[in-house]
């Protein structure tokens, strides 16, 4: 696994421990297992270079969605794209976004929103 969390790291330019621990928030966070969780971070990736946040925040953010809403690993390139625009048309980084979604997703899919 290491060799591949190096190859992903190598891909997105990113440091490898926090490629890894994207890695470890992916698989923790019961969002996906082995090369699924792999190319979940590809995705989380992206996300983090188009908004200044670590591989891991984006992780964090997009296995939050994912939990809260029902989605799957699958489904990360669409969620991407609505955080992006979120945090293109608001006052909002994707750090603190990350860090706070996770604690309204669920009470924000209770009421429909």
């Amino acid at each position: 696994m290491v060799s591949r969390n190096k190859k992903v790291s190598d891909q997105l330019g990113t440091p490898l421990q926090d490629t890894a621990e994207a890695v470890f928030l992916t698989i923790s966070n019961q969002v996906a297992k082995g090369r699924e969780a792999l190319n979940f971070v590809k995705e989380a990736g992206q996300l983090s270079r188009t908004t200044g946040a670590s591989t891991a925040q984006a992780a964090n953010l997009l296995s939050s969605a994912i939990n809260a809403y029902g989605k799957s690993a699958s489904d990360a390139g669409q969620l991407s794209a609505l955080f992006f625009k979120t945090i293109d048309e608001g006052r909002v980084v994707a750090g603190d976004l990350s860090d706070s979604f996770g604690t309204v997703a669920v009470l924000a899919r209770e009421l429909g929103v």
